[in-house]
């Protein structure tokens, strides 16, 4: 059964709503010499040019926190010491496609939410619709465990972020295949439609 979500609005001066839940820059991976010791921290960025501003990713502890920001605002963040984490299985951002010409928006980003070392090809997605003036919109997420890289074709207003058939990554059953998942971005909203 489709299910739609409305879209969290915002301005980049006012604060993340709480638990809110492809192209351009996106974070690295971190080379195995470049890591910290145990308890050290650091902080590292990557930044995407919005029309409504820079759209950084902030590593806020190593491989632990992050947070996704908007003109230096904080829109989304992650923390998997806090045992309250919605994205968990799921928690380093990626801006991985910005669209422009998708009303009632200037410009969507789509947030891909990702694992290191998991056994899914992501683990969630959340489309930012941002505005020249600096406001912005967050869609809920799509949570999906993908046996194949995910699919984002364009049409018209719309977005379509598809889940391919394929065999499982841990198969519980020999030869068996994952089923196609399919999630339609429109207008600020998310609606799954397969």
């Amino acid at each position: 059964m489709p299910t739609s979500f409305p879209a969290t609005t915002a301005t980049a001066d006012a604060p993340p709503e709480s638990g809110a839940s492809s192209t351009t820059g996106a974070l690295a991976t971190v080379p195995p010499d470049a890591r910290p010791e145990a308890g050290a921290s650091r902080t590292k960025s990557d930044v995407t040019k919005t029309v409504a501003g820079d759209l950084t990713v902030v590593e806020i502890a190593f491989f632990q926190a992050y947070e996704l920001r908007l003109g230096g605002k904080a829109v989304a963040h992650t923390d998997i010491r806090d045992p309250k984490e919605a994205r968990m299985h799921g928690f380093i951002p990626k801006v991985a496609r910005l669209f422009d010409g998708l009303a009632p928006y200037d410009q969507v980003a789509l947030i891909l939410w990702w694992n290191p070392g998991n056994m899914c090809e992501g683990w969630r997605a959340t489309f930012l619709g941002l505005r020249k003036d600096g406001s912005y919109a967050l869609s809920e997420d799509i949570v999906y465990c993908g046996a194949a890289e995910e699919v984002v074709t364009v049409s018209g207003q719309s977005v379509t972020f598809t889940i391919p058939e394929g065999p499982p990554h841990h198969p519980a059953v020999p030869g068996a295949l994952t089923p196609v998942h399919e999630w339609e971005y429109r207008s600020g909203t998310i609606r799954q439609i397969k």
